[in-house]
């Protein structure tokens, strides 16, 4: 059902596009990071994508067993900051995934956080890391666009 292989190809085509959104937000203002808007749940484009970042590194940390240590959003003072952070926790995600066999990747793991612990696969973690980054680069385009800078395209087949 799922391979290492497959789920490393998803993820690598999700930080490509990840990645062309970063792309199309460093052509812009730096103040527009910080600028507040409505109707988002996290209001700033900074605070959109250091989540959809930090939320990557909560799911490979807490699979992998390791401590983890939540950012301060207020240290990406600008996009390159923001775009090696994105790079730095594709790196580890990749690794992560390169330990593990096939037959692993549906292996359930405990994941402990404050409060409780739940168990799953990690090939469950690696697809819904994916899905979330994507809702969460969908509120960051609609962003852009309220900023008014559409985003070009920016869908998993970027970079093909």
């Amino acid at each position: 059902m799922f391979t290492c292989d497959g789920l490393l190809e998803l993820h690598k085509r999700a930080h490509q596009s990840f990645g062309a959104l970063i792309n199309h937000i460093a052509v812009m203002p730096t103040e527009v990071l910080i600028k507040p808007l409505e109707g988002f749940g996290h209001r700033t484009l900074r605070d959109t994508l250091v989540h959809l970042a930090e939320s990557e590194d909560w799911w490979i940390s807490t699979a992998q067993g390791k401590e983890f240590v939540g950012w301060n959003k207020e240290a990406f003072s600008d996009i390159e900051a923001l775009r090696e952070a994105l790079h730095g926790v594709e790196q580890r995600t990749r690794e992560y995934l390169e330990s593990l066999s096939d037959e692993q990747l549906l292996e359930p793991v405990e994941l402990k956080y404050p409060g409780g612990s739940f168990t799953t696969a990690p090939a469950w973690i690696i697809l819904h890391m994916v899905t979330h980054g994507f809702h969460h680069k969908g509120q960051a385009a609609a962003m852009c666009r309220a900023l008014g800078s559409p985003t070009p395209d920016t869908d998993l087949s970027v970079g093909l």
